[in-house]
């Protein structure tokens, strides 16, 4: 049923669009006026069907022009919109909106709030391409200025303040000079707006002029704006205080002599204010604390500073997540001794479910921030919100592993750990991550003390070691290895072992081939009793001769490290002779080896490997750099230079005399190499976002001069005139009824006509003359005399009276100035009214009083 009537209403619809189609093309084909004729009122209706019910309609340039210059307004809206409609979709259509952009400028003057709306919309767009013509637009938007509709009002001095001609500057500062002071919340708002803009057309005007000199100057225009975002600072209202900041902070924004005298009016309208407005505010408070205040400690706090903390605890329940940026780095930078009693841990972990993926980074990176610098602390219940999750980006979930990583502790270590592992394990989880989360825990190895907590981690990593396929992996777990044996090499043999025989066995990425062979350089150094180091300490020479040979196909890091090990180890065997008083024999298997390295580096293509093996060469006794016969291709023997009388034999005594310098090489290669430094992942702490949050943390370098303390005391001890426009105003709200008193009731109905005309609350009033309604019986009852019964003294107590009351009234609110504070200023019967809601809004109570009336005619 319901279809069948949906499917007839649209038959309906096509019908009479089609109908009223044929009948304008006839009208339009005779060349008849239909504006001239006196039709049906049915009839006009049909025949304007086209223009207000289908929105996909093309026009062309003549029924534009005629719709611009109708007498209907709803031929007007429907025009109004398709130019509007054009401008957002096609840009080629710009020149047919400005040959008809006269037409539109004539219903600038409409009553129509609709309409004026959007020919400002058009005026903003094109008024810098047709100046001439909309400067004719100047004199209506004046008049406007002056309309007891706040919001034509606040339209007005919006559109005035965008139109882009230098010429009107003057006409605008006249007009913001009234609307600063305008009763309505809303124009002094719009105001403000205002003055940005007309501070951005003065500065296209002159360019070259300096802000602080024309500030000097009380006729330039940035001086007469000076003054008037004063006064916007010192209002009362919320909406106007927000507006004004964001004025402040875009024009000027370092000039505090206009926050010296007000600064704890802002601390107390804080609260109050917008979110974007509050991170404004937060942020410039905080620098000027630090600037003019003396720095606050646990003992010690000034008033100013007790009041700004007080007004920022009313903001730890704030939905917004740029407040609880603006208010953690507030909270750093002030009172980071009590920071604490925010309860910011609860704030953050709010935001951190947030949907949108950026405002979850942001939190994450200021967290993180915080806890490198030990200024938050969870609790172990709220652990589990930073474990990535399966739908997490790779950048979040990066983000959560370090946090995660930094929140490691003695009573945290087996809750985090056990997810760590779970994470590793998990096949949802991107690589990415799980390199970051080995890297991150071999950090920190270094500084975890627990024996049992470090014996964890290593089995883990040995477990992992046999299972993993992965290279990358697999490096990670050999580095993290290679951290922790390092600590305590003697009780780690081992693992030392394990990790030598899978170098030898197992074809390894160079990062895990490089660190076993490092900790075999360390292991050299060291000085072990037990059976196994001593097996150990006699396999290195096969072990490096079979590392060695595919020294050409290795990577750079396993070359330098293979370098590195066989100098430790030769230069160590050396001094060890040393100390005991007998003579190096260059006949060994080691020293073959090591000249054999230095051979293959010497020639080698990376640059930074030939200059190490240059560097040993010249401190370690060889033959390489010492024949310069030997080449690349060259194959050493050995016995030719211990058994020839002659060059050979040259070379080994030179060798034999640089023994004496061995001291150089020990303190190069024999030192014992400190533990790595826990901290956190470079990679992350040069990211872009991590960067943002340093950069927004950091706060101004200007610090107070205590003895300037006293002269910026009474800077802010100075009065200054709170404008607070609300005491001037009476409107109708549920606080001034009084719903128990029925005369009061129907005295507000009874006015309700003068209060809509001139927007002026009677009630309260008490001149006001009361009646009562009465039935004819009861009105005869009382005159005596039938012959007066309908004189004009029984007239007068009924009506005339009333009317010439609310007559009296609506005069007197027609002569009242809004701008003029010592006399009454215009009354608003609706206090907060969206710019968005039609006109025909305001015409609520002059239809209740049309039925109150009928009502009253009625009894």
């Amino acid at each position: 049923m319901t279809d069948s009537l949906m499917n007839l209403g649209t038959i309906f619809e096509n019908a009479t669009k089609n109908l009223s189609t044929t009948m304008n093309d006839a009208f339009s084909s005779t060349n008849v006026n239909l504006n001239q004729l006196n039709l049906h009122p049915a009839i006009n209706k049909l025949l304007n069907t086209n223009y207000h019910s289908s929105q996909n309609m093309e026009f062309t340039s003549k029924q534009i022009v005629d719709g611009l210059n109708s007498s209907n307004d709803k031929e007007i809206l429907v025009i109004l919109k398709y130019l509007v409609k054009l401008m957002s979709t096609q840009d080629n259509k710009d020149n047919d909106i400005i040959q008809v952009f006269p037409h539109v400028i004539k219903n600038i003057t409409s009553k129509n709030i609709k309409i004026k709306r959007l020919v400002y919309i058009i005026l903003l767009s094109f008024n810098h391409l047709q100046q001439d013509i909309s400067l004719l637009s100047i004199n209506a938007i004046q008049k406007s200025l002056t309309d007891k509709n706040c919001i034509n009002r606040a339209l007005s001095i919006r559109c005035l303040s965008g139109i882009k001609i230098p010429a009107i500057l003057p006409i605008l500062l006249l007009s913001l000079k009234k609307t600063v002071k305008d009763s309505s919340p809303l124009v002094r708002s719009a105001s403000a707006v205002a003055i940005i803009k007309c501070f951005q057309l003065d500065r296209d005007y002159s360019r070259n002029k300096q802000l602080s000199n024309e500030l000097k100057d009380e006729s330039s225009v940035p001086y007469q704006l000076y003054n008037f975002v004063d006064i916007l600072l010192s209002d009362n209202d919320p909406k106007v205080l927000s507006s004004a900041i964001v004025c402040y902070n875009t024009i000027y924004r370092g000039y505090f002599d206009l926050i010296h005298p007000k600064f704890n009016h802002l601390l107390t309208k804080l609260p109050d204010l917008d979110e974007y407005s509050k991170c404004l505010l937060i942020d410039l408070l905080t620098d000027y604390s630090i600037m003019y205040l003396p720095q606050p400690s646990m003992n010690s706090i000034c008033e100013e500073l007790q009041l700004f903390e007080q007004s920022l605890q009313k903001l730890i329940y704030t939905p917004s997540a740029n407040v609880c940026l603006s208010l953690s780095r507030c909270l750093i930078n002030l009172f980071p001794f009590n920071i604490t009693n925010f309860q910011l841990d609860y704030l953050f972990i709010k935001f951190i479910g947030s949907e949108q993926e950026n405002t979850v980074q942001l939190m994450m990176n200021q967290i993180l921030y915080m806890l490198n610098n030990n200024l938050i602390k969870f609790k172990n219940s709220q652990i589990t919100t930073f474990i990535p999750l399966s739908r997490d980006s790779v950048k979040l979930s990066k983000l959560k592993i370090s946090i995660l990583i930094k929140l490691i502790n003695e009573s945290t270590f087996d809750t985090i750990f056990k997810e760590l592992k779970f994470l590793i394990e998990s096949s949802n989880i991107h690589r990415v991550c799980k390199i970051l989360i080995l890297k991150q825990l071999n950090n920190i190895s270094s500084s975890i003390t627990n024996v049992e907590q470090l014996s964890k981690i290593i089995r883990f990593y040995l477990l992992k070691l046999n299972l993993e396929r992965n290279e990358l992996l697999i490096a990670e777990y050999i580095t993290g290895l290679r951290f922790l044996i390092q600590t305590n090499l003697s009780a780690n043999i081992d693992i030392l072992i394990k990790l030598t025989g899978k170098l030898i066995n197992e074809n390894l990425s160079p990062v895990a081939k490089s660190s076993i062979i490092w900790l075999l350089g360390e292991f050299s150094n060291s000085q072990f009793s037990d059976e196994k180091s001593i097996i150990l300490n006699d396999s290195l020479p096969d072990i490096l001769r079979i590392v060695i040979s595919n020294f050409k196909n290795e990577e750079y890091l396993v070359k330098l490290e293979i370098l590195t090990t066989i100098t430790k180890i030769t230069s160590n065997q050396i001094y060890s002779k040393k100390k005991q008083g007998e003579s190096y024999d260059l006949d060994n298997y080691i020293w073959k080896l090591f000249n054999l390295v230095l051979q293959y580096t010497k020639y080698d293509l990376n640059i930074d490997l030939r200059d190490r093996s240059r560097l040993i060469g010249s401190i370690l006794p060889n033959l390489i750099y010492l024949d310069a016969s030997l080449t690349a291709t060259t194959i050493i023997d050995f016995s030719s230079y211990f058994n020839d009388n002659g060059n050979g034999n040259f070379y080994i005594e030179q060798c034999y005399s640089k023994l004496k310098e061995i001291e150089l090489s020990v303190l190069l290669f024999q030192l014992v190499k400190p533990s790595p430094l826990s901290n956190i992942d470079l990679g992350l702490i040069t990211s872009s976002d991590y960067s943002t949050i340093l950069q927004f943390n950091k706060v101004t370098s200007i610090k107070l001069d205590l003895e300037l303390l006293p002269y910026y005391q009474e800077l802010r001890n100075q009065p200054f005139e709170l404008k607070d426009y609300s005491k001037y105003t009476k409107s109708i709200s549920s606080k001034t009824m009084d719903f128990t008193n029925t005369k009061s009731q129907s005295s507000i109905l009874g006015n309700s006509r003068t209060a809509n005309n001139s927007r002026v609350s009677s009630y309260g009033d008490n001149n006001v003359k009361k009646y009562k309604l009465q039935t004819l019986d009861d009105f005869l009852s009382h005159g005596s005399n039938s012959a007066n019964l309908f004189g004009s003294d029984n007239i007068k107590k009924i009506i005339p009276e009333s009317d010439e009351s609310e007559s009296e009234e609506s005069e007197d609110s027609e002569e009242i100035e809004p701008s003029e504070e010592s006399e009454a200023v215009e009354k608003d019967t609706v206090d907060e009214v969206d710019e968005d809601e039609d006109k025909e809004g305001y015409e609520e109570y002059s239809d209740e009083d049309e039925e109150y009336s009928d009502n009253k005619r009625l009894l």
